[in-house]
């Protein structure tokens, strides 16, 4: 009797689930800073308002994104320094070297409605 309690209370945990995490980000040299949102669970980040599919590794994010079917820039982020790594395309061909800055995590918000 008691292996049937325990095979049903395993069979019925809820699975845990990571909240999005919300980094603001600067690349060396830039004038301004921009959000990227990652949802592990769901595969993505979120960058320019739209979520892209993102691959979340034991040390680093990667993901791409494609700006009006002309430019292409793949990001990474590590998760321990939180460094990032950014490289643009424009009709495939890499436009400089890469671009280095660093992210911060911040807190959501709370939402009033």
């Amino acid at each position: 009797m008691r292996w049937i309690v325990i095979l049903a209370a395993i069979s019925f945990a809820a699975p845990a689930t990571a909240a999005p995490v919300y980094l603001r980000c600067k690349i060396d040299g830039a004038n301004s800073d921009f959000t990227i949102t990652l949802d592990e669970e769901r595969g993505t980040a979120v960058t320019l308002g739209r979520p892209v599919p993102a691959t979340f590794a034991m040390d680093e994010v990667s993901f791409e994104e494609n700006v009006a079917g002309v430019v292409r820039i793949r990001d990474r982020i590590n998760r321990k320094t939180l460094d990032m790594t950014t490289v643009a395309q424009v009709k495939g061909k890499e436009e400089g070297e890469p671009r280095h800055g660093r992210c911060e995590v911040v807190k959501a918000t709370e939402n009033k409605f």
